[in-house]
């Protein structure tokens, strides 16, 4: 997993600069060569199994990490079917408002969830969006968050990594009974997480 690098100010500099035909290094601070020499640490695990002719996609897969800098996060959540248009016109806004487009994003229509405890599926439409991480991006997750739970949708579980807890536990009203057939197995200290942790779930 690559750490993101918060942009700092010389990069501010250099991104005015470039958009303003500036000169060739302003260019070349924007694509920040540095954090490519660091993130071609990917390759090390490679290097030390002595694998010279490692799989074609696991080459692919580490030159895509060893060139991002920043990294990226993903926000997907469900609206029900009946708020779908109207949730999804305010997310949507939210992320123009925030001056933070998405260079990524999938809309899928689901069918009945499958009646998991913990299952994210509803019928509604799912929207996920990719955000290069940087500063503002948190807030913008969780005013995301927000607008979800008000048209009475939910995150993607597997996928949080900051959402408050008691929205999760709005979002997935079964998690009472999630908690009731681990105690009756026996198993809080050993099926758990640290998601599971910092949600209390």
């Amino acid at each position: 997993m690559l750490l993101p690098t918060p942009e700092g100010s010389r990069t501010r500099a250099g991104t005015a600069s470039a958009a303003a035909g500036g000169y060739p290094r302003d260019y070349l601070r924007l694509l920040r060569p540095h954090q490519w020499v660091k993130n071609l640490l990917v390759f090390a695990p490679l290097v030390a199994a002595h694998e010279t002719r490692p799989e074609p996609y696991l080459v692919v897969a580490g030159l895509c990490a060893a060139l991002t800098a920043c990294g990226f996060v993903q926000y997907q959540c469900v609206l029900p079917k009946r708020e779908s248009p109207a949730g999804i016109a305010a997310l949507l806004a939210r992320v123009v408002a925030a001056g933070q487009g998405s260079f990524l994003g999938v809309l899928k229509l689901l069918g009945p969830g499958r009646g998991g405890l913990l299952s994210f599926p509803m019928e509604g439409y799912t929207l996920a969006l990719d955000f290069p991480l940087r500063t503002g991006t948190l807030p913008l997750l969780d005013a995301l968050d927000a607008i979800t739970h008000a048209h009475g949708g939910r995150v993607y579980l597997a996928k949080d990594a900051c959402c408050a807890p008691e929205r999760i536990r709005r979002g997935y009203p079964e998690w009472t009974a999630f908690q009731a057939a681990r105690a009756a197995a026996g198993a809080e200290a050993t099926f758990a997480s640290g998601l599971s942790r910092r949600l209390g779930l």
